[in-house]
């Protein structure tokens, strides 16, 4: 059966009803995101006046053990969830498998091609973290316990995955959560700029925006960072030992050697390197350490 209309439902739509929540879930074709949170126009909305527009739904349980499938709706099933009804008005549809998949592309269209509902969750793990904070904050003000376990089911994330989002939160600064929400960095990107500092990870997040830079570039640097050395995405950006750089300093000015001090000060090691540009200038480094290759 093809759908395009809401007179083509007509002789399969049931008068509304109304139904448990626990009774509906989303079908395993729907093809967007399985976590969402209401609008806030219509969160105010639902609170103000006391509606919720019902929910479209088809049958797949038997009279002893009702189960639903939502076709449509999914605001209204957020909205009711979140302001924590028991039941929801619900139009239910007599579908085959295949016209619920069908009514479920047709219908949903608008919400298909919403930025927000098609973007990876990477993109929306710190705005999922921020609306659980939120809520939970809510409830709590009406003494009701909520947890993240609670949450992730709600949401359809996993624990330890919003356990990651909560450590972003706290550890990134606002312009790398803001690059982060819009695409720019991935949760990889984002998990290798906690280990620089918090006021370092702007100008960090500005280069890797301006390069491309891959994850396992920040982690090279990141590794740089923790020795107090540079690398190319971090040069001019790191705060250095003053001491490490008058050493470079010294080396530059006494022996015309470039060079890179890179040290561990809680684990008491560290690298030096020197560069050179011609084979002459290696002999000369070689000569002054006392190597002898002729030996």
């Amino acid at each position: 059966m093809k759908i395009a209309t809401w007179q083509a439902l007509a002789p399969v739509m049931h008068q509304i009803q109304t139904l448990r929540l626990e009774y509906i879930e989303l079908p395993a074709y729907w093809p967007w995101p399985r976590c969402a949170a209401p609008r806030q126009e219509a969160l105010r909305f639902a609170e103000e006046s006391g509606l919720i527009d019902p929910v479209i739904v088809r049958s797949v349980g038997n009279p002893g053990f009702p189960r639903y499938e939502l076709l449509s709706g999914r605001d209204s099933l957020e909205l009711a969830r979140h302001l924590f009804r028991t039941d929801i008005p619900a139009v239910i549809l007599d579908l085959t498998l295949t016209e619920a998949q069908e009514f479920v592309r047709v219908f949903n269209a608008e919400e298909q091609r919403s930025p927000e509902a098609t973007s990876p969750i990477g993109q929306r793990l710190l705005t999922i973290v921020e609306e659980i904070q939120s809520k939970m904050e809510e409830l709590a003000q009406r003494h009701i316990r909520y947890t993240w376990r609670q949450a992730a089911k709600e949401y359809g994330v996993s624990p330890a995955l919003l356990s990651h989002g909560r450590r972003l939160q706290q550890a990134l600064h606002p312009v790398a959560k803001e690059a982060l929400k819009r695409g720019g960095i991935s949760l990889g990107h984002a998990k290798a700029l906690t280990r620089f500092r918090y006021k370092e990870q702007p100008r960090i997040v500005a280069r890797i925006l301006e390069r491309g830079a891959s994850v396992r570039d920040i982690e090279q640097s990141a590794r740089c960072r923790a020795l107090g050395a540079e690398d190319g995405l971090s040069e001019g950006l790191i705060e250095r030992d003053p001491n490490a750089i008058a050493l470079e300093q010294a080396i530059a000015e006494q022996r015309g050697w470039k060079a890179q001090l890179a040290y561990d000060a809680e684990q008491q090691r560290g690298t030096l390197t020197l560069e050179f540009q011609n084979l002459d200038i290696l002999d000369d480094i070689l000569e002054k350490m006392g190597v002898d290759l002729d030996r």
